[in-house]
């Protein structure tokens, strides 16, 4: 089955009916009782043609600017004076100074998955569902919400596993677009629970921000 989902992948027109079991090969990945070398080999083999496809190069944010006119200032105005030439000109420089902010950083191809590398190789192959996400079915989307609940469960110490920061907020990611999909909107509430829950767990007020957020926008939005 993983030859022949590797082989599916490798088509690019195929490529949307692998992404839609990404949920439950993560899934099956982490709460398995025995280790699974089939599907680890899969997992690295997609996570190497997604590097290889991507590059070197990770994507960057400009960030927003006050020189000119946009939704986050109002424009400049017409200099008169001469400290208000000296304005513009400061704002300039500090325009063409503005080094852009990488976000993240780019897919690495690996060899054999370690404890170093097993959950930036989960974040990427997460980054890359969450971008087909607008296309999967609905049944998909359900399975990648019971996904975030198993896999933050914390009520059983045992069992709870190490989740990184960057693969937090990837299914964080996702979520945002299941808040709002109405098949799936009662499971991906409980999802944002559970990930709430796992984030005030370990402490990380990166991941605390955006649950924290979508909470309080879900609590706006359905005020019974």
């Amino acid at each position: 089955v993983c030859a022949l989902l590797f082989e599916c992948f490798e088509r690019k027109a195929l490529r949307p009916f692998v992404c839609g079991h990404v949920p439950g090969m993560v899934t099956s990945y982490l709460r398995a009782p025995v280790h699974l070398p089939g599907l680890e080999t899969l997992l690295v083999a997609m996570n190497n043609r997604l590097a290889e496809e991507s590059g070197e190069t990770a994507a960057v944010f400009n960030p927003p600017s006050v020189k000119g006119p946009s939704v986050y200032s109002q424009p400049t105005p017409e200099p008169t004076t001469k400290s208000a030439i000296l304005t513009e000109m400061a704002l300039m420089n500090y325009e063409n100074n503005q080094t852009p902010v990488a976000l993240g950083t780019p897919p690495r191809p690996i060899e054999t998955v370690n404890a170093v590398n097993r959950m930036p190789m989960l974040t990427t192959l997460i980054a890359w569902y969450n971008n087909y996400i607008a296309c999967i079915d609905v049944d998909s989307l359900i399975e990648y919400c019971d996904m975030c609940i198993r896999l933050a469960d914390v009520q059983t110490p045992p069992s709870v596993l190490s989740l990184s920061v960057p693969l937090l907020l990837e299914f964080l990611r996702g979520l945002m677009f299941c808040l709002h999909h109405p098949l799936c909107q009662a499971k991906a509430a409980q999802a944002l629970t559970a990930l709430h829950s796992r984030a005030s767990h370990d402490l990380l007020p990166n991941v605390l921000l955006v649950t924290r957020s979508l909470l309080h926008l879900q609590a706006e939005a359905d005020p019974g």
